[in-house]
This record gives C-alpha cells, structure tokens and sequence, in this order.
C-alpha cells in the first residue's frame, strides 16, 4: 500500500528534519525517510512515496538531528493511506475524500492565535456539524457552526476578540456525538 504523510511545522531556527517509517521489531526495515527544511514560518508538507505492508507493525518518527536550542513546532500529522476513494457532491463535481469511518481530519490555524482563527475539516458524506469553542473544563463558550454540511473540505473562520488569552478546546459535534477535539491556545 502506499500511504501519504502530511504535517505543519516550523522552528525557531533554520534547521533539517527527517520524517522515516520504521518496523518495530528485527531486522528493523525503514521504509521511508525523507528529510525537509523547517523555517521560521508555518509551512505545509505532503510527504507521498510511502510503501507498507498493510500487516507491518511500524512506528512514525521525526529525526531532529542536532537541535541544541532550536524549538519546533508540529501540527496536524495525517498519515493515512493515498488513494482515496472519489465522490460527487452536490454540484456533481467529483472531488476525493476519506472513508466514512475515518477521521474527519480537524484543523485549526494558526494555533496559537490571537484575533482569529480557520478551523477546517473532511467530510465524506453529509452531516450535522455543531462546532463549539470551549474552556479547559469542557464548558461550552461560543457555538461556531450548527448546520447540515455536504462531502469535503470546510473551513469556519472564526473571531477570538473578547476571549482571555490561555487554553481553550474546538469540539466538533457530528450527527449528536463528539468526533474531534484540538487544542487551541489564545494569546494577547
């Protein structure tokens, strides 16, 4: 199978990273290592030439090399497999999309923010959505989004003016249940 690994990231200082796909066990197979260049800007990989066993145990690791006071920073890590089955939506255009039993792929960015934030995520068929913005206690503070949403990508823009810097949830309801949870961190 081949499977696509996507991630955000940055660091504090220009440096290499390596992202590889190991076995777990003897004789230690990698089947992939691919390295890319972080800055100190938010950028977006897609990482396709992953071949795996479907039966292989394996782990995921990120090599930082030598990183003697450099902070990085990670952000929503897909890794999942790359051919995708293809759905019509609405207007008839066809358009790829995930398994209904999958993830729905919750993103938040940028995270931290400050007076704004885009929430996104994927749908593979149509469902009732309720996004809230919530406290670290799991209280419900402002309702984002509440309707029926059609198959694919969908983003909420989101004001964060009046909330007091700290730890904050996005919770996103689907069909009645709580599908996904991110952390969202507030600053002045």
């Amino acid at each position: 199978m081949q499977y696509r690994l996507s991630f955000k990231a940055r660091a504090d200082t220009t440096c290499t990273i390596s992202a590889a796909l190991q076995q777990n066990h003897s004789p230690w197979n990698s089947w992939f290592w691919q390295s890319v260049t972080l800055t100190d800007t938010v950028r977006h990989f897609t990482l396709d030439t992953i071949h795996v066993s479907a039966d292989d145990d394996a782990s995921l690791k990120f090599a930082i090399g030598n990183s003697d006071g450099t902070y990085f920073w990670f952000d929503s890590v897909v890794f999942m497999e790359k051919r995708l089955p293809v759905v019509e939506d609405t207007s008839g255009q066809k358009m790829k999309t995930i398994p209904s039993n999958s993830h729905i792929h919750l993103t938040i960015y940028p995270n931290p923010a400050n007076d704004q934030c885009t929430i996104s995520f994927l749908l593979s068929e149509k469902k009732h959505i309720e996004a809230f913005l919530t406290d670290i206690s799991g209280r419900q503070i402002n309702l984002l989004a509440d309707g029926k949403y059609t198959p694919g990508n969908h983003t909420i823009r989101t004001s964060l003016k009046g909330f007091q810097p700290g730890f904050y949830l996005i919770e996103l309801i689907v069909d009645g249940k709580i599908r996904e949870c991110r952390r969202l961190v507030i600053h002045p």
